[in-house]
């Protein structure tokens, strides 16, 4: 670089770019491809290729990222692909995709970053898989899993786990063991999601990995296993540790799942408007991409299952206005028939309503299992039949219990009232199940959900809140620069779960952070 030999410093940055990224370095990789940009007004496909491949596994600039992805579209697609991929690097390095055969992976890469699950689904077809390095089974196979069909994604986690191994490449040995835990969490097999969820940690920690993207899906497993096994107190430090990276990505499927995770994670634990505003923030990612599609819908779905946790089932329909027209039509997955059901319960529509059926497309996984069972359970009470409700939610516990998604059922305390007491004692759910509902004694203690607590210079911002200045006026006060300003400002609305300046005040001012 030094010496302006830009085409030689290119080759070497591409070959040495896997090495890198392998021990936690792939910024130098974005900080020399940066300078060689500068160098030159006609950058060659493979340093366009090596920063795109650096950028997005650090996750800094999306919107660069994006723009550097639709530029490698149009220059693979003008070229016709070679004949062989034998002499290809391995998967972990950017090379493997300076060819115009790696086109399909760029369309999936893409299409993944942005949630777009019709996109990605299309590429699983001959002709693109199986792919040189098994990369994109990687991305194909997440779509599958966001829509929860998990055999095929697993299959196809296979292959990425062939290759990946083979490779020796340990971003995508940690990204794999992440897909493939969140998988068997989906599925209720949580010990065995537990040990791939430690096994990535240990090689995240091992070779410095924790801002790469590949890290997340195994951070996002952690934070949900903890959910359902009732450690709030844990699912919520878990998710606020990873929330800062996770914001920064600007990649849908993740910041959209972990706004999920940690949405109701909040409502179990008490704090309802938090929960909501974490999902009504997500109608963008931080960077600007726009949820839409199926990841859209999953927001509705999830907006809608607070509603009718809290009981408010007009609230709920509105968030799914064409939920009757869904249910007809039988497109919905087999989580979603169950939230539709259920509302279709609560409104009090039970005519011609038959209780599930349990058989499903390579049969029911065992979350599915519990939710269908309090389904039955609605449907009993909604129409007088205590004694079949009840045995329906006792099930639903014994279920609970066995694979241990026994949060699931605690939220449900409220909407099962009347028979909740005697379907635990038949299931044996007992009060060890349940977290302690009872306030201690003494000073009114900070709400459960509140676990990261305010830095001493946030806590200085925060009192400044309530004021007129702006943020430069504050920066001012406090002898600090603007963009100091805002940055503690954007964590103390994370850590207070609001997206406003007039709601942190006002969440504050409740929790006695700052004077009325």
């Amino acid at each position: 670089i030094d010496a302006r030999e830009t085409d030689q410093a290119t080759d070497w940055l591409g070959e040495a770019a896997r090495s890198l990224a392998s021990t936690g370095n792939a910024a130098s990789v974005v900080e020399l491809s940066g300078r060689l940009l500068k160098m030159t007004t006609k950058p060659n496909r493979l340093l366009i290729t090596t920063r795109m491949w650096a950028l997005y596994n650090i996750s800094a600039e999306p919107e660069e990222t994006d723009r550097l992805m639709d530029l490698l579209e149009e220059m693979l697609a003008a070229e016709q692909p070679t004949d062989s991929t034998e002499d290809s690097p391995n998967g972990g390095d950017p090379r493997s995709y300076d060819d115009p055969s790696a086109l399909p992976w760029l369309q999936g890469l893409k299409a993944r970053a942005h949630g777009d699950l019709d996109g990605l689904l299309a590429l699983d077809q001959p002709g693109n898989l199986p792919s040189p390095v098994g990369r994109l089974e990687a991305w194909v196979g997440e779509g599958f899993l966001w829509c929860e069909r998990y055999p095929e994604a697993e299959t196809l986690f296979d292959t990425f786990h062939e290759h990946a191994h083979a490779d020796g490449y340990v971003p995508s040995m940690v990204h794999e063991l992440g897909i493939r835990a969140f998988a068997l969490t989906g599925r209720g097999q949580f010990s065995q999601a537990e040990a791939l969820v430690a096994e990535a940690s240990e090689l995240t920690d091992r070779f410095g990995l924790e801002n790469m993207i590949a890290s997340l899906y195994a951070q996002l497993t952690k934070g949900w296993l903890l959910w359902e096994q009732g450690d709030l107190q844990g699912a919520e430090s878990a998710l606020v540790a990873s929330q800062e990276f996770a914001d920064l990505t600007g990649d849908v499927p993740i910041s959209v799942q972990h706004a999920l995770i940690r949405s109701r994670t909040r409502w179990s634990l008490g704090d309802t408007d938090g929960s909501h505003a974490l999902l009504e923030a997500i109608k963008t990612t931080s960077t600007g991409r726009v949820v839409v599609g199926h990841f859209r819908d999953r927001l509705a779905m999830a907006r809608a299952t607070l509603e009718m946790l809290e009981g408010d089932y007009a609230g709920a329909s509105r968030w799914i206005p064409d939920w009757r027209d869904r249910l007809v039509s039988g497109r919905e997955r087999a989580r979603e028939h169950t939230v539709l059901s259920r509302l279709r319960v609560g409104i009090g529509d039970t005519k011609n309503l038959r209780e599930p059926t349990l058989v499903r497309r390579g049969g029911p996984t065992a979350l599915q299992l519990i939710e269908e069972a309090k389904l039955t359970s609605a449907l009993a009470l909604k129409e007088g039949r205590k004694e079949r409700a009840t045995s329906a939610l006792a099930t639903a516990m014994r279920e609970a219990m066995a694979v241990g998604a026994t949060q699931r059922v605690l939220d449900e305390r409220s909407n099962f009232a009347l028979i909740y007491a005697d379907a635990s004692e038949v299931a044996g759910f007992t009060q060890q199940q349940m977290p302690g509902l009872a306030p201690p004694s003494g000073p009114k203690p900070s709400p459960p959900w509140f676990v990261e607590q305010l830095t001493q210079r946030e806590i200085e911002v925060l009192e400044q809140l309530p004021t007129q200045l702006t943020y430069p006026e504050i920066a001012g006060v406090l002898y600090i620069s603007g963009n100091t300003v805002k940055w503690h400002a954007k964590a103390i609305f994370r850590k207070l779960a609001v997206t406003r300046r007039t709601d942190a005040v006002n969440r504050a001012r409740l929790l006695g952070l700052i004077p009325e």
